[in-house]
């Protein structure tokens, strides 16, 4: 039963990609709808209208502005590469240049040089100092690389140029530099310790850091940051088994959420900021943000996962259990898939922005996984010793970032080769 009711509570909000409402337009610009984007497949844009009520509409049959809009965006970008007879032409029907439109309004996704002919492999590396990397963040351009490490310290590198920018030490009171995210807009970044703090910086393109202010509230490590779509709203998950709603710019904990029986691994808010979920591994719980009350919980049944992860259309959960990926559906509560690895314990997940694709971490490796068919696609070489603790992918979904967490080791970002699932 709590299955069921999760399923009605949930798939009209959680599982759609994190876009505002926008109108979209045919050609001639005759039919108009004001709609959420939730997937772009099989030639199609499926589209929320406030009704909850999901349509389909032909990509060929939307307006130029609406397909640069698309293809700017880092979930559904990819989609666009792939098949590029699809993509809308340079100039709209007034012969008007049309810039692609990113998550932050205006936002061009930086370019990563590589030699020509090169299709995939290793393309950066960058010194560990030792201590090892705890953790790591994409820039929502992609030009900066964040680096949480052991000894208290937070690294930013800007990747193309292959340059440390600026480093950040003896930030003791975070401890351990366990989590990082930036918002949305590019224009914060926020770093969550061992000791439960969380810290917010102002972050400039450049690469400059100034501290604003900060979340007090948590009693334990901090497993998991998401911010809102408007990055007006933070939701962090702790092991001190609490969810905490913050507001950005005041560091004013909005909401605390208690209901987990272990530390919260994953955290995920709805696109119009209303839902928020969190997840321990032993259950998956669905939260109304504006009443401050949990709703309803989904049973996972993992008690001691390594990682825990939420996709970014909010339509499935992936954890990592010993030498299995699992991954359920949030939906209907159905297990969708099991991942293994007899060789390795798969100590991280990630999932790429759009949803498609799982990155689970060895021993000095990571595999590539398909969410459509559960096969391994790809296997990325570290090269290195210890196993792999730290991983994301690049917000356009070509690059993917992974350091193994031994001291001493590199963090190393690599391009993937196209997949195709």
């Amino acid at each position: 039963m709590k299955k069921a009711l999760l399923y009605s509570a949930v798939i009209l909000l959680a599982g759609v990609a994190p876009a505002v409402a926008r109108e979209w337009s045919d050609p001639t610009g005759t039919f108009k709808i004001e709609a959420e984007a939730v997937r772009v497949a099989a030639g199609k844009v499926f589209l929320q209208k406030p009704d909850n009520k999901v349509i389909e509409v032909e990509l060929a049959g939307l307006s130029p502005q609406d397909l640069f809009w698309l293809q700017g965006q880092p979930q559904f970008g990819p989609y666009f590469r792939v098949h590029p007879e699809l993509q809308a032409k340079s100039t709209t029907r007034a012969n008007t240049p049309v810039a692609p439109v990113g998550p932050a309004g205006s936002m061009t996704m930086a370019k990563i040089s590589v030699p020509a002919g090169f299709t995939s492999g290793e393309v950066r590396r960058f010194p560990s100092l030792l201590w090892a990397y705890t953790s790591v963040a994409f820039s929502p351009n992609g030009a900066l690389l964040a680096a949480g490490k052991m000894d208290s310290r937070l690294m930013l590198f800007d990747i193309d140029k292959n340059k440390l920018l600026i480093t950040l030490e003896k930030l003791d009171q975070l401890g351990q530099v366990k989590r990082l995210a930036f918002t949305p807009d590019g224009k914060k970044l926020l770093a969550g310790g061992s000791s439960g703090r969380i810290l917010v910086w102002e972050a400039s393109s450049r690469g400059e850091l100034k501290l604003v202010s900060q979340f007090v509230g948590h009693s334990g490590k901090i497993n998991s940051i998401t911010i809102s779509a408007d990055s007006k709203y933070a939701l962090s998950g702790s092991e001190d088994k609490s969810l905490r709603y913050w507001e950005l710019d005041s560091g004013r904990e909005v909401h605390a959420f208690e209901e987990f029986r272990a530390g919260v691994k994953a955290s995920f808010l709805t696109p119009n900021g209303r839902q928020a979920l969190g997840s321990d591994g032993d259950a998956l719980i669905l939260f109304d943000l504006q009443r401050g009350v949990s709703i309803q919980q989904m049973k996972l049944g993992s008690s001691t996962p390594q990682d825990v992860e939420i996709s970014p259309n909010g339509q499935h959960v992936v954890l990592s259990d010993s030498y299995t990926v699992r991954m359920f559906n949030i939906g209907n509560g159905v297990e969708a898939g099991v991942m293994e690895n007899e060789q390795t314990i798969q100590w991280a997940v990630g999932i790429s922005p759009d949803s498609r694709f799982i990155a689970s971490c060895g021993n000095a490796m990571v595999s590539i996984w398909s969410v459509k068919t559960g096969k391994r696609l790809h296997v990325v070489d570290l090269s290195t010793t210890g196993y792999v603790k730290s991983v994301a992918f690049s917000p356009d979904g070509l690059h993917l970032t992974a350091a193994s967490g031994n001291a001493g080791q590199e963090l190393q970002v690599f391009r993937l080769p196209e997949l195709i699932d």
